[in-house]
């Protein structure tokens, strides 16, 4: 017997040996056949019919989409894009169809890709719901922040593309002791889950980019002092306070007449060098 080998919601490998496996998307029953030789055999389809858009992206790093090729009867599968080529990337589908396989229907959508408009059809299965990788149009805004350093992340520049594709390059670290402006805001989806992103510009203009937003905390840099630098300064400042209050206190205060004594002359003995008072 030989290996089975998954393809596409296909399994190749016993001759004329055929298995059937039961999965359920929104409802709808969906076989996913063993077949002998996929490449070759044939098989029937439901007609075409469009379907709302709706964004889809796949973890699947393995499987394939296939072309759109032979008639409602005689359909085949012939592979045209790798998913494992397509992993930060969003699918949007447009239309479905069901491929009957040894008396089970299996659901297909047709998808375009964000990256490149790549197109072809993909077992329903491999498909998760969500934009992958995709933003909305950047707005004007402000601020002051630092880095929080509670979280480690980085600065990335987005590669010219539009909002339905977004890369990430050039990360570059974010710095603790500066401070950050910001400039415009937006979303940026990622396996179907919104993140924040800022667009910031240190103090010294040396790094701009696009940075997730808990990656940053509001607010200045201010670098920090000693604890003995505060008291000293603390001391003078009140040293200068109190010499100013008794400033102003001695200004305030009338002026004393100074009371002079008048000293009576003595006289001492020549003898014994003592003090004879005056008469």
């Amino acid at each position: 017997m030989k290996s089975i080998k998954k393809e596409k919601g296909l399994y190749h490998g016993c001759e004329n040996k055929v298995v059937m496996t039961m999965a359920v998307l929104s409802g709808v029953s969906l076989a996913v056949p063993l077949n002998a030789n996929a490449k070759t055999n044939t098989y029937k389809r439901t007609k075409t019919t469009k379907v709302a858009k709706k964004a889809y992206y796949t973890t699947n790093t393995t499987a394939s989409t296939y072309k759109a090729n032979g008639k409602i009867n005689k359909w085949t599968f012939k592979k045209n894009h790798a998913l494992k080529n397509y992993k930060n990337t969003t699918w949007t589908r447009t239309q479905k169809t069901y491929i009957s396989m040894h008396g089970k229907k299996v659901l297909y959508y047709w998808v375009h890709n964000s990256k490149n408009n790549a197109t072809g059809w993909i077992w329903s299965g491999y498909l998760k719901a969500g934009k992958n990788y995709q933003g909305t149009t950047a707005k004007a805004a402000s601020g002051s922040y630092q880095k929080n350093t509670a979280r480690n992340g980085k600065i990335y520049t987005f590669k010219p593309g539009g909002n339905s594709y977004i890369k990430f390059t050039k990360p570059k670290s974010i710095a603790t002791k500066t401070t950050y402006t910001r400039s415009k805001t937006r979303t940026v989806y990622k396996a179907g889950k919104s993140y924040t992103y800022y667009y910031v510009t240190s103090a010294n203009k040396k790094t701009k980019g696009w940075v997730w937003n808990k990656y940053m905390k509001s607010g200045a840099y201010k670098k920090a002092t000693s604890t003995a630098a505060k008291t000293s300064s603390t001391s003078s400042r009140l040293r200068l306070q109190v010499n100013h209050q008794v400033a102003r206190h001695l200004r305030r205060q009338p002026a004393r007449p100074v009371l002079l004594q008048v000293v009576k002359p003595v006289q001492f003995c020549n003898n014994c060098k003592l003090i004879v008072k005056s008469k």
